[in-house]
């Protein structure tokens, strides 16, 4: 048999090992999931992926979505793979004033981060998620999720996201979010009121604004 010259093999041997060392690095990386907000806030590829304190990630590309809002591809880190699961709560953190706090101060100097709050342990991974326009209350206050509730009020009396609600003069909850009703009749004001207080939403609660959200229990 003809003997070949080695190096003709040379090439094929080093494609070889750069698909070796390609199938190693996916092995080795977390998941990518789409963050869709309707606002940017300013965020931008790079800025970390926070939970605890720590870097669990980072945003790996912004874009504008067909909906008029915008798409986020979050990348986790490899040990944080398992966040990226059903139930999580993500929002991206910027400076937010509210009536009885100021949260987010952290990024008046440094750059936006997207923050989350996990679902339950053993939940199926998803791959796509719709961030929050606050931060939820229950995760701020690091206690139990709090009770969600939709109000419908005819115009949104300047209502936004970040808004307390009161009950006697004491914060009871936030508003998380508020957006036009899916028929375009009436607005719907998104509210999470801390685990701790949810016993006091009864059958003929009341609601109604006034700087911020008040609770009537007559």
């Amino acid at each position: 048999w003809p003997i070949s010259s080695p190096g003709r093999w040379w090439p094929i041997g080093g494609l070889i090992a750069v698909l070796i060392s390609i199938l190693l690095l996916l092995q080795g990386a977390g998941p990518t999931v789409t963050l869709v907000a309707d606002h940017g806030h300013g965020i931008g590829p790079g800025d970390p992926i926070r939970f605890q304190g720590l870097d669990v990630g980072e945003v790996a590309d912004v874009r504008l979505s067909r909906s008029g809002g915008v798409e986020l591809d979050l990348r986790f880190r490899p040990d944080a793979r398992d966040l990226a699961r059903a139930g999580t709560r993500l929002w991206i953190v910027r400076p937010l004033l509210s009536l009885d706090a100021v949260t987010g101060l952290d990024t008046l100097l440094g750059s936006r981060y997207v923050s989350l709050d996990p679902g339950p342990p053993g939940a199926e991974r998803r791959a796509r998620f719709t961030a929050l326009a606050a931060p939820p209350v229950d995760a701020l206050a690091g206690a139990k999720p709090g009770l969600d509730l939709v109000l419908e009020a005819p115009r949104r009396h300047g209502i936004q996201p970040g808004a307390s609600v009161h009950f006697r003069g004491v914060s009871i909850g936030a508003v998380t979010a508020v957006q036009l009703s899916s028929d375009a009749t009436a607005v719907e004001v998104y509210v999470t009121v801390r685990s701790g207080f949810a016993r006091l939403i009864r059958e003929r609660t009341v609601f109604w604004e006034m700087g911020g959200v008040e609770v009537d229990l007559t």
